[in-house]
């Protein structure tokens, strides 16, 4: 199988001011050695709880931010060293879908003129090819050809998300970055866009790195998943293997946490120490919230290593 993206020991740190000149620096790890392999027509989902640098690793995958190690390979290129032309026709089939569908579209262009922005950029077809490509879009989306003259004040909150959805699709990528496309959704609308992702990944064949803190979603969409933390990846592996056997303590603690939809069903108790209080340049990120946790895990990261096959966790104690 074609591996579409490989990101490679990505390290994002930054300078954090403090003091009362606000000129004390720490050192902060957003990203902290990211390994992984997207496929062909495949999801890699990446979830983990608020502030673990989900976000910040998309936003390099991208090059909206700059790494300050490693290597993004895309397509066979080197995708951090291309520049000019190159990057504008490799980004062609690179795009994203934003966690809020409101502030992702301009409020003073019209629905058509949003999704055929991509197509206008990279000068694809004429001024009526454009509109008749859009419309089809929108209705690839679900959204019928009246959607084309709205504004977004117009839309719900799951239309405005099909929009974003359309634009994305508007230049036939290999893969989209879906940056917790339904957080901000009604439950019963973030399986109807869950399943519109579904159904163009099968009829496109688009890869989709997926990114949210929702276990259920990620489960649902997912074939292989990383559970990151405080910028490190803590275990990876498949689905199956994540979510029927997990190893790592944070994992399970996610897995525990998830709220369940029968009232009556209890969760086993969960052992956590105390909140975290500040991020690690050093040591395991869950170090100090650990009830199995060793004096080497302050001290010294854990690598992942596999535990079974394509099953890795970063665990002193496993």
């Amino acid at each position: 199988m074609e591996k579409i993206l490989k990101v490679e020991n990505i390290k994002k740190v930054f300078k954090v001011s403090g003091g009362l000149l606000k000129k004390d620096y720490s050192s902060v790890y957003a990203v902290k050695g990211a390994n992984f392999e997207v496929d062909e027509g495949k999801t890699y989902g990446i979830v983990g709880e608020s502030g673990s640098g989900k976000t910040t690793l998309a936003r390099i995958i991208l090059r909206l931010e700059k790494t300050d190690e490693g290597k993004i390979t895309f397509l066979g290129k080197d995708f951090l060293s291309l520049k000019g032309k190159e990057l504008k026709e490799a980004r062609k089939n690179m795009q994203v879908v934003f966690q809020d569908p409101a502030s992702s579209l301009d409020p003073k262009m019209t629905i058509g003129e949003t999704v055929s922005e991509p197509l206008l950029i990279h000068k694809v077809g004429t001024k009526s090819q454009r509109k008749e490509k859009v419309i089809e879009l929108l209705r690839t989306v679900g959204l019928d050809e009246s959607f084309y003259s709205k504004f977004p004040y117009e839309l719900s909150g799951g239309q405005k998300q099909r929009v974003g959805i359309s634009r994305a699709i508007a230049l036939n990528p290999k893969l989209i970055i879906c940056d917790e496309p339904v957080s901000a959704l009604d439950i019963s609308i973030q399986a109807q866009i869950l399943n519109l992702l579904k159904d163009l990944q099968e009829s496109l064949k688009i890869s989709y790195i997926f990114i949210a803190h929702s276990l259920d979603v990620v489960d649902y969409i997912s074939d292989d998943v990383a559970v990151m933390l405080l910028g490190s990846f803590v275990e990876t592996g498949s689905k199956e293997s994540i979510f029927n056997n997990p190893l790592h303590p944070y994992t399970k603690l996610l897995i525990k946490s998830a709220p369940i939809a029968d009232p009556r069903a209890k969760r086993e108790k969960i052992e956590v120490e105390e909140e975290i209080s500040s991020i690690p340049i050093s040591g395991c990120p869950f170090y100090s919230r650990c009830s199995i946790r060793k004096e080497i895990c302050s001290k010294e990261d854990a690598k992942l290593k596999e535990v079974e096959k394509n099953h890795f966790v970063a665990c002193h104690s496993i």
